[in-house]
This record gives structure tokens, sequence and C-alpha cells, in this order.
């Protein structure tokens, strides 16, 4: 895989310096983009806070794919609070203004899937191939694009998230990306975004952190 080129060739930003930063950012996020496609990772850890006014709401997300006695298998496990609801018992002053909501999948080779610890079904193996964790950034879709020492940061524009992100996974602000790698594969990102405050909710800041590892997994299916 190609190493990102640190400086351009001088020739090219005597002719232009407008091309050279035009042809730099191109440079940069080809390279991203090559990471990406072939990484496929065998661990996947992803935390996430959302900041809404004084309180603060955590989330964890888990994958791991391997084997089970020589069986392919891969496990992903959720756990994430949230605002309850009245029905949650929001209304109840004994019950926190906040719930947990919790849950599994899994894929067994010769069993197919089961979900949040129950009967199996036919299935196909949802870990990741190579590609698959990608981000789709170009030069068009992301602004003040950078890379260095083995970290490529950008900002993607609010209108600019559905294209970047993709439908469902788009926040409505301009959100802050740090991409890392190791040289050869990525191994983490970073998403960071503010939606201002309404007449009926606060402001809330959400930063979400994922780390990528490729090392060989043993498998441990949830109990």
């Amino acid at each position: 895989m190609k190493k990102i080129i640190a400086l351009l060739l001088s020739v090219v930003c005597v002719f232009s310096i407008v091309s050279c930063k035009d042809n730099g950012e191109t440079d940069i996020i080809k390279a991203v983009n090559d990471k990406y496609a072939i990484s496929a990772p065998t661990k996947i850890v992803t935390t996430s806070t959302h900041t809404i006014g004084n309180k603060t709401l955590n989330g964890t997300y888990t994958l791991v794919t391997g084997k089970i006695d020589g069986l392919i298998a891969t496990v992903s496990e959720y756990s994430y609070e949230k605002f309850a609801t009245v029905e949650e018992g929001a209304g109840d002053t004994e019950t926190p203004f906040y719930t947990t909501v919790k849950g599994s999948k899994e894929f067994l080779e010769n069993r197919g899937i089961r979900v949040d610890g129950g009967e199996w079904t036919d299935g196909f193996n949802f870990a990741p191939v190579a590609g698959d964790i990608a981000i789709n950034i170009t030069k068009d879709n992301v602004k003040d694009a950078k890379y260095e020492n083995g970290v490529f940061t950008c900002v993607v524009a609010n209108d600019k998230t559905v294209e970047v992100f993709g439908e469902g996974n788009a926040p409505a602000a301009d959100v802050t990306v740090t991409v890392k790698d190791d040289g050869a594969v990525i191994t983490g990102i970073t998403l960071s975004y503010t939606i201002p405050a309404t007449e009926d909710y606060p402001e809330t800041v959400v930063v979400i952190t994922t780390v990528y590892t490729y090392d060989l997994e043993q498998v441990t299916l949830v109990k």
C-alpha cells in the first residue's frame, strides 16, 4: 500500500498554488480511501457520548469475529443509555430519567444467526469484509483535509453528511472527522459534532470513537 506523499513536487506548486492544494488534497484522500479498501478488522470497539445539557449518555458497541472450536463465529453486542419514556418510568421519581438499552447479535458457522440469545435461524456472517468500514470521502464532500503522522482530519459540512456517512447515519450538523492508520490499514475513527439548542431541547455534543484491530480472535458466544 502506498504511503501518503508528504510534500507535492515543487514544480507543480510553481505553476499554480490552487492546483497544488487541490492535488495535495486529492492525494491525501485517495491514500486514506486505499487503506479503507483493504481494511477488514477482526475487532471493532465503539464508544459514544451524547452530552445533552448537563447530562452525558454513554454507549458502547463491540464486534468480534474469529473462531469457536474451529467454526467461524461473529458476535456483536451493544449497550447505550437513552432518555426514558413515560412508559419506561420517566414520570416515576424513584426511576432514573434515562434507561439502558442492551442487545446482541451472533453468527456461528453451521448454526446461522441469533439475536439477543434467542433461537438460531438461517443467516450469513455479518463480519466486515475488506472495504465495509469505509466512509465515502471525496475532494468534493469534505473540507480542510489534512494528513500528518498517520492521522487524517477533515470536516464534513451539514449538507454533505448523508453523502459521506449514508442515509440514517448522518447527523444534522457539521462533523469533524479524525481517521487513524498504521501505514497500511485503518485503525480508528472519531466523529464529533454539536447540535444547537432549540426552545425545547438543550445543545447536544456528540463524540463517537471507534478502534479497529486485526488480530486473530477467539470468540465467546453471549451467555
